[in-house]
C-alpha cells in the first residue's frame, strides 16, 4: 500500500512540470527546496545519521539532483509518455548495480530483459523529430542517477530511519540544484501566482509524499522490487497527459513502451 500511494503521487510530477513551464533547473531546485522543508523535522529525529552514513546521503542527494534536472529537461523535448517510460528504465541499472556492488547474480533473464528494453528505447525515438534524441538522452541519464539513488537508499534503509535520511538527502539535492540553477543563470523567483502554486504542489505531492514513501518502502523491500513497482508511474503519467494535455500516443511509441516495460520486468524480477 505504501508503494502504491507513492506511485500515485509521483505520477502527477510530469503533468505539474508541463503546466508550470519554468526552466527545468528552476523547477527541480524549488521541488527539492520545498520537499526538504516538508521533511525537515526529520533532522530532529533520533537516532541521527552516523558519521559514516553522511557521505552516502550526500551522494544520494547529488544523484537525486541530477535525476530531476535531466528528467525535467527531457520533458521539453519529448512527450510525457516517452520521457517517463525512458526514465523508469532505472530497474535495468539497479539490476546491473546490484550485481556489481551487492553481488546479486546477473541472470540470463536479466540480460535478455536489458536487451529487449534497450531495443524498445531505440524504437521509441526512431522516426521522431530530431529534438526527441535530446530528450532520449536526458531521460536515461535520469534513469541511471535514480538507480544509484535507489541502491544507496537500500544500503542505508536497513539501519537508518527514513525521516533523517530523506531530510539529509533532500537537503543535499536542494543545495546542488540551487547552485546549478544560479550557475546556469536560470531565475529563482519572480513567477506568477499560478506557477508558485504548481511548484508548491511538486514539492508536496510527488516529492514530499511520493519519494518519501518509496524511501520508506526500501526498509522492507528489495531495491529491485521497489524500482520495478515504480513502473506503474508511466501508466499513470501517460493517462494524465492524455486527459490533461491531450498528448496522443502513436502506434510505434505504444509498442515500444510495451517492449521497454516487458524488458524491465524481465530484468528486475527475482
Amino acid at each position: 500500500m505504501i508503494i502504491l500511494i507513492g506511485i500515485l503521487a509521483i505520477s502527477t510530477s510530469s503533468i505539474l512540470v508541463r503546466l508550470c513551464g519554468l526552466e527545468p533547473l528552476t523547477m527541480a531546485a524549488w521541488r527539492m527546496i520545498l520537499g526538504a522543508l516538508l521533511v525537515s523535522p526529520g533532522w530532529w529525529g533520533k537516532p541521527r545519521l552516523q558519521a559514516s552514513d553522511r557521505p552516502w546521503a550526500a551522494l544520494a542527494g547529488l544523484l537525486l539532483g541530477v535525476h530531476f534536472a535531466s528528467w525535467i529537461a527531457s520533458l521539453q523535448h519529448v512527450s510525457v509518455a516517452v520521457s517517463v517510460v525512458l526514465v523508469t528504465t532505472s530497474p535495468l541499472f539497479v539490476a546491473v548495480g546490484a550485481h556489481l556492488w551487492q553481488n546479486e547474480k546477473l541472470t540470463l533473464g536479466r540480460l535478455v530483459g536489458i536487451g529487449v528494453a534497450a531495443f524498445g528505447a531505440w524504437a521509441m525515438t526512431t522516426g521522431g523529430p530530431p529534438s526527441s534524441f535530446t530528450g532520449a538522452g536526458l531521460a536515461p541519464l535520469g534513469a541511471v542517477s535514480i538507480a544509484g539513488y535507489f541502491l544507496i537508499g537500500k544500503r542505508l534503509a536497513e539501519r537508518v530511519p527514513t525521516a533523517p535520511y530523506v531530510a539529509a538527502v533532500y537537503a543535499w539535492a536542494a543545495l546542488v540544484l540551487v547552485l546549478a540553477t544560479l550557475a546556469w543563470g536560470a531565475p529563482m523567483w519572480g513567477f506568477e501566482l499560478r506557477q508558485w502554486g504548481l511548484l508548491l504542489a511538486m514539492g508536496l505531492i510527488p516529492q514530499g509524499v511520493g519519494h518519501t514513501l518509496i524511501n520508506r518502502a526500501l526498509r522492507t523491500a528489495p531495491a529491485g522490487l521497489v524500482s520495478l513497482m515504480v513502473l506503474g508511474e508511466p501508466v499513470g503519467a501517460t493517462l494524465l497527459a492524455w486527459l490533461c494535455l491531450q498528448e496522443p500516443i502513436g502506434a510505434q511509441q505504444a509498442a515500444a513502451m510495451v517492449m521497454i516495460l516487458l524488458g524491465v520486468g524481465l530484468a528486475a524480477r527475482r
